[in-house]
């Protein structure tokens, strides 16, 4: 059993992840594309201490997938919370199957909905079974103009909250 800290993904990201990994299962047949949920990946959690959070300033997907061991799509503006996690070997992707397929390069998309989750990841013979143990906001943007009232959800800027991983 592993556990991982991820970013869920807003609804629109979801429905665009998944229409790629469907695309690659229809290429080869991989049902590793359908393994895991749609979230990105930020390493594994090895700390059982609670840490302070802090929430980023701007996470971008898109981009070329590349393949390292596995498909993946690159998201970029983790490192702070990498350290914050103490994730000593940030993944800080998106998983998209196990196999080197040609593969359509999605326009970058700025994640606006930002909620860091624990992902328990558990393989059961050929089953990989997952769930999410917690789950918290760390920023929700609404569209409306900076410094108006109701345009940031808690936890924004300086804000931070205590994450910990299980024991």
């Amino acid at each position: 059993m592993s556990f991982y800290y991820v970013l869920t993904l807003e609804q629109e990201f979801k429905k665009k992840i998944l229409t790629l990994r469907t695309e690659l299962y229809r290429k080869e047949g991989d049902a590793s594309s359908r393994e895991l949920p749609p979230v990105i990946m930020l390493g594994e959690a090895k700390n059982s201490n609670d840490v302070k959070v802090p929430c980023p300033e701007k996470v971008l997907i898109g981009g070329q997938s590349i393949y390292q061991d596995r498909l993946i799509l690159p998201v970029q503006g983790l490192d702070e919370l990498d350290a914050s996690l103490q994730i000593s070997n940030p993944i800080n992707s998106i998983f998209l199957c196990n196999n080197n397929l040609p593969c359509r390069q999605l326009s970058d998309m700025e994640l606006t909905d930002i909620r860091l989750a624990l992902l328990e990841v558990q393989q059961e013979g050929p089953l990989l079974i997952w769930r999410y143990l917690w789950q918290k906001r760390l920023r929700k943007d609404t569209g409306k103009q900076e410094g108006k009232k109701g345009s940031r959800d808690s936890l924004h800027g300086n804000n931070v909250f205590h994450a910990g991983s299980p024991s």
